[in-house]
């Protein structure tokens, strides 16, 4: 995609269906409503939220010496679910390196391209979509530093979502 338009490509039947197909398989969005309710949930929540709740669990845990229900609950789970238990390792490595930031370089630049993506697809206007995006990207100007910074949230929100993908810990190979 070009970067020096909202739709960053020609619009046409084929871009409209490549895009399109890129909502559905991906997002399971193929309508208006669909969009406007994923757009709500990375706004509201995200990804975000889910890494914020298993902080919470990772920070109690340290906090707490010895064997507790808690404890022998969550090491449990982590036992029979991997991708808890994955989850739960990409968090215990980078709560502290995130900080307040959170996964919110993930999931606002995610907002973002399905604000191009639905505009593309006729789901919003374009109007709508630089509605949308402005207060997002202002967002992610205020809350992160540099380019690089908001790439390497991104790339950990990456890990969080598919922690058995196979760039998994690329993030701290990298940057840690």
């Amino acid at each position: 995609m070009n970067f020096d338009s909202l739709a960053g490509c020609e619009i046409n039947k084929f871009t409209i269906k490549a895009w399109g197909g890129v909502l559905k398989d991906a997002w399971g969005i193929d309508s208006r409503e669909s969009l406007l309710e994923d757009l709500e949930w990375l706004e509201e929540e995200g990804h975000s939220a889910k890494f914020e709740s298993y902080k919470e669990i990772v920070s109690y845990i340290d906090q707490v010496p010895g064997p507790t229900i808690v404890r022998g609950y969550y090491e449990d789970a982590m036992k029979i679910n991997d991708e808890f238990k994955y989850k739960m390792a990409v968090v215990n490595r980078y709560r502290e390196f995130l900080g307040d930031k959170s996964l919110y370089g993930w999931d606002a630049t995610r907002y973002i391209c399905l604000c191009r993506w639905g505009f593309i697809c006729g789901y919003i206007t374009e109007d709508e979509a630089w509605e949308r995006i402005m207060p997002a990207a202002r967002f992610l100007q205020r809350t992160f530093d540099s380019w690089e910074d908001l790439g390497t949230n991104y790339i950990i929100g990456r890990e969080f979502w598919s922690p058995k993908n196979e760039v998994r810990s690329l993030c701290e190979d990298t940057y840690m």
